[in-house]
C-alpha cells in the first residue's frame, strides 16, 4: 500500500493529529491484508522523515531530493 499524502492545517500543528492519520493507515493497511506501507517525502522537509522515523518507519532509498519510507504492517 503506498501513503500519498498526509496534511495537518498549520492551526492544528503538535497536536497529534498527523500521528493519528499514519496511525488510521496502518490499521487499514493490516485490514485490507498489506504487510508493508510506502511513503515519499522531500528532503526540504526533515520534520517528515523525522516524525515517520519516530513511528518506526525505516528509510529505504534517497533519489535526488526523494526520501523513500517504508514499514511494515
Amino acid at each position: 500500500m503506498k501513503l500519498i499524502n498526509i496534511a495537518v492545517h498549520p492551526e492544528h500543528s503538535g497536536k497529534g493529529v498527523g500521528r493519528i492519520l499514519i496511525a488510521l493507515c496502518q490499521t487499514e493497511a493490516r485490514r485490507q491484508g498489506y504487510q508493508e506501507i510506502r511513503f515519499c517525502s522531500h528532503v526540504a522537509i526533515p520534520e517528515n522523515i523525522d516524525l515517520y522515523q519516530d513511528l518506526g518507519w525505516q528509510e529505504a532509498a534517497r533519489n535526488g531530493n526523494v526520501v523513500s519510507m517504508t514499514k511494515q504492517v
